[in-house]
């Protein structure tokens, strides 16, 4: 579920919540360089490189380093969010399988934050104010 929050930029990051003018300000709370966008957040953002090492070292084990060494950021992100369409279905399986992991992994270290679970349609509810915005944009996703 938290893989297709983030294909459809309807997660808790703060560049999502900015697309829909939820937010005024898409800079990572974390890191602070930069806007928290998908790639930011699986690929580039200081605070969660140790779960992102684990995340890189566990698809080298699964698909040719070769191959992983050659992808560009963009494709990396592909593969953390949709897997390796020529790749077996198992493997695919356990590339999304790693990519949960990560995901969770960094929910519990952000526990107790803003940024943390439930992502932002649960957040946005709390606020009278943006319930309507909200709902529509849920209901525009189905």
């Amino acid at each position: 579920m938290h893989q297709t929050r983030l294909r459809l930029g309807l997660s808790h990051l703060r560049a999502h919540l900015f697309q829909h003018n939820l937010i005024v300000n898409p800079t990572c709370q974390f890191c602070g360089l930069e806007p928290e966008t998908t790639s930011h957040y699986i690929l580039k953002c200081p605070t969660y490189t140790v779960h992102r090492v684990r995340f890189l070292m566990g698809i080298t084990n699964l698909l040719d380093a070769p191959y992983i060494a050659g992808l560009n950021d963009d494709k990396i992100v592909q593969l953390f969010l949709h897997g390796d369409p020529p790749s077996s279905h198992e493997t695919n399986e356990n590339i999304i399988s790693l990519a949960q992991s990560f995901i969770v992994k960094v929910q519990e270290l952000n526990s107790g934050t803003e940024a943390s679970f439930p992502f932002f349609i649960s957040n946005i509810f709390r606020s009278v104010k943006h319930k309507n915005i909200a709902f529509r944009m849920f209901l525009s996703h189905i």
